[in-house]
């Protein structure tokens, strides 16, 4: 099923109200994507995935490959200084979804959020950060580029 109101950034900011740390997801068109997590200690995880969407509001993740290490500020994002950890993966996650408005104390205006089943991943709400994405907005690509076939 095409789900192309997934693509793009989302991010647990809104929803983070008093946390040390935060969760994102990007989708790119192609059906590739990340999820990542980064903390205030300097603590950042990102796991790669290819994703789909099998049924009405269900999304598939197929993950593929998570690295952990540190952090460093880059515009308004945060990339790779080093991998100290990474691996292969091969779990498939399959969680339900809902794309609606909504309203949080951390934002200023309402926006579109992302809604996903509790327990699927380390967050399940986020914003829409913005619709437009690369594989260079990875946290890991400047240090771990995805392999160049898969291009």
């Amino acid at each position: 099923m095409d789900h192309s109101d997934l693509v793009g950034v989302w991010d647990s900011v809104p929803y983070d109200y008093g946390a040390l740390e935060t969760c994102w997801l990007a989708f790119l068109q192609d059906g590739r994507g990340w999820a990542a997590w980064a903390n205030l200690a300097g603590g950042i995880e990102v796991s790669r995935f290819r994703w789909c969407c099998p049924a009405a509001n269900v999304l598939e993740l197929r993950y593929e490959w998570h690295a952990s290490g540190d952090w460093r500020q880059t515009g308004s994002s945060l990339a790779f200084t080093t991998i100290t950890g990474e691996q292969w993966d091969s779990e498939v996650v399959r969680t339900g979804f809902a794309i609606e408005p909504d309203e949080a104390v951390m934002a200023q205006t309402p926006f579109t959020a992302l809604h996903l089943e509790p327990d699927s991943l380390l967050c399940q709400d986020y914003a829409c950060v913005r619709r437009e994405v690369s594989i260079d907005d990875d946290p890991a690509q400047s240090i771990s580029p995805w392999p160049s076939s898969e291009l």
